[in-house]
């Protein structure tokens, strides 16, 4: 009896996590964020003409980093893109919310397409890696 509850229990708190979240992420190597004078280098403008295309927004900004989200209450989940700086390169990271559908949006997918064609279309093919 008691295994059987058990099962039971974990079988209800492992539904009530369905939701996932997705995260991919895009490396532009030889990119840079921000100049010597602290404004934004032209690979920065090219990635936020990019991100404006998909529908996403800025959310906001500091030295270190950047988001950008799209949010429409009545079709969740979200997408979000955080913009960041390692080394010599830019790095992306597009991740679903984890409220909603188990599997990647139409939108999540859209905005990893147009990031994937738009990148390696600006940077080259050998520049932009994907994980």
């Amino acid at each position: 009896m008691r295994a059987a509850f058990l099962v039971i229990a974990a079988m209800s708190l492992s539904a009530g996590t369905c939701d996932a979240i997705y995260v991919e992420h895009f490396t532009i190597e030889g990119a840079a964020r921000l100049g010597p004078d602290g404004q934004a280098t032209e690979d920065l403008k090219e990635v936020r003409r990019l991100l404006t295309t998909t529908g996403l927004g800025s959310m906001g900004e500091s030295a270190d980093a950047e988001e950008w989200e799209w949010r429409d209450p009545d079709n969740p989940p979200g997408v979000r893109v955080y913009i960041t700086q390692e080394d010599s390169a830019v790095k992306l990271q597009l991740s679903q919310d984890p409220f909603g559908p188990i599997s990647r949006t139409e939108k999540y997918k859209a905005v990893r397409s147009a990031l994937l064609t738009g990148l390696t279309g600006y940077f080259g093919d050998a520049r932009v890696r994907v994980e």
